[in-house]
C-alpha cells in the first residue's frame, strides 16, 4: 500500500507491486476493522483497479466499500499472483 484513506464509506487507496517482476491479476484488497484491543470486528473485500498485470513498481487505485459500518482502525493487505514463483 502506497496511500490508504478511510472516507467514512469506503477505505480508498493505492497498492504497489513491491516485487521486480510483473504480478498477474486479479487484485484482491483486504481491509480487517479492529477495536483498539486488536479484535475483528469486521471483514471487508474488493479488488484492485487494474485487472491486468501489474508491472514492477507499478500501482492500482482500489477501493473496498464498508457498507454503511464504521471502521475507525482497521489493517489492510493486498495479494495477487506471482507466476515465477510457479516457474512460469
Amino acid at each position: 500500500m502506497t496511500e490508504v484513506n478511510d472516507t467514512g464509506q469506503q477505505i480508498v487507496g493505492t497498492v504497489k507491486n513491491p516485487r521486480d517482476h510483473a504480478v498477474t491479476a486479479p487484485y484482491s484488497v483486504d481491509v480487517f476493522c479492529v477495536d483498539s484491543s486488536g479484535t475483528l470486528l469486521n471483514e471487508f473485500g474488493g479488488f484492485a483497479d487494474v485487472s491486468t498485470d501489474l508491472a514492477a513498481g507499478g500501482t492500482s487505485p482500489f477501493t473496498v466499500s464498508l457498507y454503511g459500518s464504521q471502521c475507525a482502525q482497521f489493517l489492510i493487505g493486498a495479494s495477487g499472483y506471482d507466476m515465477t514463483a510457479a516457474g512460469n
